[in-house]
C-alpha cells in the first residue's frame, strides 16, 4: 500500500493505494524520503572526498581499485560514486 498524503501519523484508508514495491520505491525516492549522502547509516564517503575521488579520477592516473584502496572502500563503491549512480548530489 501506498500513502497519498505521506503523514507518518494518518490512518485515513482514503488516502491509502495498491501500489507494487517497484512503486512504493520509486514513489519514496520522488519524494527524496530516503537516506542519502552522509545521512545514510552505513555511508563511508563524505561529500568532499567524493569530489575528491572524481578529481582524481578525471586526472587518468587513478583507476576504481586504486581510488577505493585510498579512501578505504571498495572498488564497486568508489565505481558507483564517480560515475554518479550513488552521490548524485555532489557537484
Amino acid at each position: 500500500m501506498l500513502h497519498k498524503c505521506d503523514v507518518r501519523a494518518c490512518c485515513n484508508p482514503e488516502h491509502l493505494f495498491l501500489g507494487t514495491n517497484g512503486d512504493n520505491v520509486k514513489d519514496r525516492n520522488q519524494k527524496r524520503r530516503h537516506a542519502h549522502g552522509t545521512g545514510h547509516a552505513s555511508a563511508k564517503l563524505d561529500e568532499e572526498k567524493v569530489r575528491k575521488a572524481r578529481d582524481m579520477y578525471a586526472t587518468g592516473g587513478w583507476n576504481y581499485a586504486r581510488l577505493g584502496a585510498h579512501f578505504g572502500v571498495a572498488d564497486t563503491v568508489m565505481h558507483k560514486a564517480v560515475t554518479r549512480r550513488t552521490w548524485k548530489h555532489v557537484t
